[in-house]
Formats: C-alpha cells, structure tokens, sequence
C-alpha cells in the first residue's frame, strides 16, 4: 500500500491550457510535453514542487466534446472527466513524449501525478464497445418521455450513442443514453452521476457489482502506479459500499439519490454478496508500496475515508471553504474534533485552498492580503499541500477541464513572492517529515477566547514550530497558554505552551528576522495584523 510521503508538494497543470500559458512565456510555441523547457521544471523544483499532477493527460471524449458543439458551446473540448481510453490525448503528445517527460522529471528530483476516473468512462469508451455489461444499465427506458433521435455520437461502426434530446435544448436531464448494436439491438446505460444536480451527460456509469469490471480497473491501477509516481482517484468516495448502495441499490423501500433506481433496491445480504468487500481495501493491495495516492472525497465522508483506509491522502474540503469565508468558529471546531480523535490523521490531509475544480485562490481570497496571509497558513501546516493551476503566478481566471486555452491574458502577479515567501516555507516543512506532536492551541483577546486567530505547535525530532495566522481583517493582541486536547494512540496530550517553549527567541520564517518572545508565567503574546501569519523555528 502506500508509503506515506512527508509533506509532499503538488501543483496542478491543466493541459493542454499550461501549453498557452508557457508559449507566452517562453515566447515560442509550445504544442506538447515534448516542448516544455527543462528551465521551465527547473523553476518548479525551486519553488518547492514535488509532483506535478497533470490534467487533459488521457484521450478526451470526441463524443464529449460532438455534445459540446450541438449545444453550441463552439470554443469546449471534450471533458478531461470524460475519458475514451487511458491513452495519451494527442493534444498533448504520444507515449514516447510522456515518457521523456517522466524521465526529464524525475532528473530534476520531481514525480508525475495522473488522474483515474474510476466511476465512469465516457459515453464512446473502448469499455463500453468492447464491454458494454462494465456499465451500469437498463433493458427499458427508465421513463416514457425519453427521445433518443439526435445524432450518433459514437465514430465506431459496432455501437451507435444517442443522448436524450432534451439535453441538447437543457430541458431536461436524461439519467441514462441509448445504445444500439449493429444488429439494432437497443439498451439504456445511466449516466455517471453522484445523485445531486444534473448527470454528466457525456459518461457512462461503470458497474461495480459486476466481478470482471472490478478486476479491470485494479490491473488498471496497478500498472498506474507501477509506471507513474502518483495517482489522483476523482470521486473516490463514489464507490464506497455504503455510498453506492445509496445510489444505485437502495433497501428495499428507500428511494435511490438516482433516479429510477428505486426499482434495482435490494436486500443487504444480496448486496453484500455483490460487494462483498470495499474496493479501496482491494485497491490498497495491488497499489505499488511507495507513491502518492490522493482520494478526493467530499460530502463531510474525509475522515472516514481516513480512519477506514490506511494509505494515501485525502482533500480537505471543508478546512478550505471554512477559511475562505472566515467561518473560523467553524474551522476551529473542525480542527479539535479531528485532533481530538487522532492527531496523526492530521497530516494526512491534502490542503489546498481552491481545488482544481473550484474558482481560483484569488478570486476566492480577498483582498489580496487574505491570499497571502492563507497561502503562508496553509502552506505551512504538516500534511500534503496543493497548488491549483495557474495560482503561483496569480492569475485569477477559473479553467474548466473543457477548455484548450484561457479567455484572456494576465500578468504574473505572485510568482515572485512565491518564490521568495512561500519556498523556503515548503522547504522547511520538508525538514518537519512526520511530526511527533501536533498541538492547537485557544487564542485569547482579554478575558474572552478569539476564534479569528489560530495557533498551532508541531514537534519534529530535531525541532519546533509555532504556527499562527490572524484569519480576519482586525488586528488581534492577546495571548495563549493551554492546548486543546490532542489524541496521540492511547495517551490524550494537553500541554502548556511555555512548558513547550523554553527559549526566549526564535527565527520568524516569513519575515526572515531573529525575534524576542514575550512571556508570562504560562503563556505567550502574540501580537498579529489582519490576516498576518506568523511561522517560527525553536531550535
């Protein structure tokens, strides 16, 4: 399974957008991985990046991208989502071209990080024509009113793909298509879809219940991780047995969160005999031992998904939305329930503070302040951290996975003071590997605790840390002293932060100056302005 990689730094490229933006750059044209400047890796690798998790790497959907231009949207490409075949997308090169670019990178000390989808193909995969009885189907259509009469989306000869009409027009949203075979045959496959809002019209729901699927996509994901350094699995939490059941195969007499399926319920002891394991304890032992696994997983399921499976790390959605929208009472009650049960779930966090599928850092973190006072925070905390595409230089534009280029140019604001505030950050963090204490500390404003300000103290086998961040626009003076509790296995640890500190001094990282602590007789001041964080080193 496995091997849990110390802090690990990962930044996103959407392809084949990253190609724009580095054309403009390196002011020539740059069409593939093949045309990426090695000077290019080499910046990454300065700024601390240990993975680059590319996007738009696999064949796009050309049904995706046909459903695209009928609803004329003339400017998409096929959804990154929405994948043909684990090949390489010829807009972004071949084999041979990924290959060299594995190698330049794992020259410079980097690792590649790639997608699998593993809830869904697309409506035209090679899956589904060579094994249609992989996706999740129905004989009949699940309601009267579907029409299938628009154009076949599928170029091979074997299958003809129709979606629902009244997609193309967005009065409705069909959960299945239709399939026909060349003998005329017709069946319905659903859609992939997680139950809330509109199903993703250009996929195909693969069928776990069904024992070759699932010994399919395991050989899948062994030669991934095998080949790659890092695999991303988009919705893991879709196919937890608890969740899927809840979609697809309710109890008898509960309504299904996909529509028509209320007619597919089952009792468990059937559904266990059809599930009888979960896939990622399956996953977890064909995974090579060492690289990086990341699960996006949402729905407040992150720390199940933790506690239940023992390898890789988990998107910590709720810490980002808590902080962008300064719930901070919120946040901190969040971080004391996960310490609290076990602090070394903690570190095992992917942190981020917009995902890739999220609008940009700057545009959620305003003013611009906010941005770096969170980034500085975030980036500092132990457990992995994510950089979403195109936040490093700045740029505040959103890229959908359906896009070949952006919509306007944009300066490069940040890369600067990325480099000089937030590198020597993650490479330091580099230094902390796995902590042996995490403690979260109450922040308090007179007599009454400040929920704004958050403090935290890491201890690593060589040094200590006080982590602290002012995650609000007023300027905040106050002190602390005790800890909230931390569980640490069996022993549950609170501890006075002055018996935790000895020294009087203390080297603050982001301002790169030799600082003088005040202290009382059991706590500490701390003075901060708005949205200023603060990292120190205790040798």
């Amino acid at each position: 399974m496995g091997t849990f990689l110390k802090n690990p730094v990962v930044l996103v490229k959407k392809l084949p957008v990253w190609f724009f933006h580095l054309s403009g750059k390196y002011r020539k044209p740059i069409k593939s991985l093949t045309d990426i400047p090695n000077e290019e890796i080499e910046q990454l690798k300065s700024l601390g990046i240990d993975y680059l998790w590319l996007i738009g790497l696999w064949q796009r959907s050309f049904a995706s991208e046909k459903i695209k231009r009928l609803q004329g949207e003339k400017d998409k490409i096929g959804s990154a989502y929405s994948i043909v075949s684990y090949d390489v997308d010829n807009r972004v090169g071949d084999k041979k071209a990924l290959d060299v670019f594995l190698d330049r990178l794992h020259s410079k000390g980097m690792g590649l990080v790639v997608d699998i989808i593993p809830n869904h193909m697309s409506v035209d995969s090679k899956w589904l024509i060579e094994n249609p009885d992989f996706f999740m189907q129905a004989k009949n259509k699940p309601y009267d009113n579907y029409c299938f009469s628009g154009v076949d989306l599928c170029d091979n000869e074997k299958i003809e793909v129709r979606i629902e009409d009244k997609y193309y027009t967005k009065e409705d949203a069909a959960v299945v298509f239709s399939v026909k075979n060349s003998k005329g045959q017709e069946w319905f496959i659903y859609h992939g879809n997680n139950g809330e809002g509109i199903p993703w019209n250009d996929t195909a729901q693969l069928d776990y219940t069904n024992q070759v699927l699932r010994k399919k996509m395991l050989l899948l994901i062994r030669d991934m991780s095998k080949k790659y350094d890092g695999i991303r699995f988009d919705a893991a939490m879709l196919l937890l047995r608890n969740q899927y059941r809840r979609l697809w195969f309710p109890e008898p007499g509960k309504t299904a969160s996909v529509p028509s399926r209320d007619s597919y319920s089952l009792e468990e002891s059937k559904f266990l005999k059809l599930m009888p394991e979960e896939f990622w304890d399956e996953a977890g032992r064909v995974l090579k031992k060492k690289g990086l696994y990341i699960f996006e997983v949402f729905w407040g399921l992150e720390k199940e998904f933790l506690k239940r499976f023992s390898y890789g790390y988990v998107y910590n959605a709720a810490f980002a939305h808590h902080l962008a929208l300064e719930e901070n009472a919120e946040l901190k009650n969040y971080i004391k329930d996960i310490l609290s049960e076990e602090l070394r779930l903690f570190f095992r966090f992917l942190y981020y503070l917009s995902s890739p599928d999220q609008d940009s850092p700057l545009s959620r973190y305003k003013p611009m302040e906010k941005y770096k006072g969170a980034c500085c925070f975030m980036s500092a905390l132990p457990g992995a951290f994510l950089f979403t595409h195109g936040q490093i230089e700045g740029y505040q534009e959103y890229y959908p996975v359906d896009v070949a280029s952006p919509s306007k140019y944009e300066e490069e604001l940040l890369f600067l003071w990325h480099h000089e505030v937030i590198a020597p950050i993650l490479h330091e963090k580099k230094n902390m590997g796995f902590p042996e204490l995490i403690l979260f500390f109450p922040f308090f404003v007179g007599d009454s605790e400040d929920d704004d300000v958050f403090v935290f103290f890491v201890k690593t086998k060589t040094k200590k840390y006080l982590i602290a961040y002012n995650n609000s626009s007023q300027e905040k003076k106050g002190y602390f002293s005790n800890s909230f509790a931390s569980r640490c296995g069996e022993r549950i640890i609170k501890e006075n932060i002055v018996r935790l500190i000895t020294s009087n001094f203390a080297y603050e990282l982001i301002r790169k100056e030799r600082l003088v602590f005040k202290k009382a007789e059991n706590c500490l001041f701390l003075e901060l302005g708005p949205y200023q964080p603060v990292f120190f080193i205790f040798d």
